[in-house]
């Protein structure tokens, strides 16, 4: 009988033990998940936190900042504070040099991104894009565009000036990995900030842009290094920072909806959606780019990229009633704007509805009511 009750007092035991650490599990599990939430949301707010800055301007005034190993609150400090950090660790505190300072805050620009992980199974879009071959594919394409090719730059040229259209380019990059159904939290635009260039020919920025591959890497689609096939992020930064002038050449990553390194996001004003062709600085070349997106279906932007059809949309998984509504207002403002996205042209909320808050397109809405009618929706 002792026996007996020894053991049932064992099993009993084991029991609590190992209710207790189940517990402590869930707690664990629990903690970790909240904080890379709270990680992955201060990432996305630091990264929307540079849409309205001039990175012209911060290059120098964020050196500034670091120099002074001073750790500063607030969203756009993220990388900044990360750097000082890192510079303590490797050199003390002590005055660091410019160069110093510049490459610690590359290199955490470049920690932060590869920490990034912005999977969301609840929407009907890619968390990354199906593959670096699809990557290559979309960056061979530029050179054979009607618009946004080289051998068409001449038409959208200003008398006695030249525009490089760089930031032209990747508009076209952007339209069409969201046509290709890619999350707008897995698009970033990596810019090159400070004087580069070759012989007498300098110029103070370029950029390119960044897509997320599903082994989580990032690779960049932009033809000046390479027409034929898309260089990791890094290997794109250390290709500009052979070409840069100071050795201090600084390497963002911002949303990819920031226009130019002065301006901020995309607006139909600055990119002349409205204006007549003759009084528009870039002679309607938006205007033209918008109008191939409008026109091309799918059959015919997958063709013009070399594959048999479009990726299907992903099935979302076990979304809540609000992540739906949420996705539904997304999927409506993807399908209004070029570039139109087929498999969601007839759901989604009236044009008048513009009560949704909290994500990044609702404040576009007013914008499509405008231009609807000339996008002929």
């Amino acid at each position: 009988m002792t026996k007996v009750n020894s053991f049932l007092i064992t099993i009993s035991l084991m029991s609590t033990l190992s209710s207790v650490a189940l517990a402590q599990v869930q707690r664990c599990i629990l903690h970790y998940t909240e904080h890379e939430r709270i990680l992955l949301q201060q990432t996305k707010d630091y990264f929307s936190s540079l849409i309205n800055v001039d990175l012209l301007k911060y290059r120098n005034q964020e050196v500034r900042q670091v120099a002074t190993g001073i750790k500063y609150g607030g969203i756009q400090n993220l990388v900044p504070n990360a750097a000082i950090d890192a510079l303590i660790a490797k050199y003390g505190i002590r005055g660091w040099t410019t160069r110093e300072i510049t490459d610690e805050l590359n290199e955490q620009t470049f920690k932060t991104l590869e920490a990034y992980r912005p999977n969301d199974k609840t929407d009907k879009r890619f968390d990354f894009l199906p593959s670096k071959d699809l990557a290559d594919l979309v960056l061979r394409s530029i050179d054979r565009h009607p618009v946004v090719s080289e051998r068409s730059a001449d038409q959208y040229q200003q008398k006695g000036s030249e525009i490089g259209y760089c930031f032209g380019r990747g508009c076209y990059v952007d339209l069409m990995l969201m046509r290709l159904g890619l999350d707008r939290d897995s698009i970033k635009k990596i810019w090159a900030v400070g004087p580069m260039g070759t012989g007498k020919i300098i110029w103070q920025f370029h950029i390119g842009h960044l897509v997320r591959l599903p082994d989580n890497s990032w690779v960049a689609i932009d033809n000046v290094p390479s027409s034929y096939r898309v260089l990791d992020a890094r290997s794109w930064g250390e290709h500009f920072k052979n070409k840069n002038k100071d050795g201090e050449l600084r390497l963002y990553i911002t949303d990819s909806d920031k226009f130019t390194p002065t301006l901020g996001a995309y607006d139909p004003v600055n990119l002349g959606l409205n204006a007549n062709r003759t009084s528009d600085w870039y002679k309607g070349y938006f205007q033209d780019l918008m109008d191939w997106f409008r026109d091309s279906s799918d059959h015919e932007i997958a063709e013009f990229l070399g594959i048999s059809a479009l990726p299907s949309r992903p099935i979302p998984m076990n979304p809540t009633p609000e992540q739906i509504a949420q996705s539904e207002v997304e999927e409506y403002l993807y399908s209004q704007l070029p570039p139109r996205s087929v498999p969601n042209k007839n759901t989604g909320p009236t044009p008048g509805n513009n009560n949704v808050k909290g994500n990044r397109f609702s404040g576009i809405l007013n914008y499509i009511n405008r231009i609807k009618q000339r996008f002929h929706f």
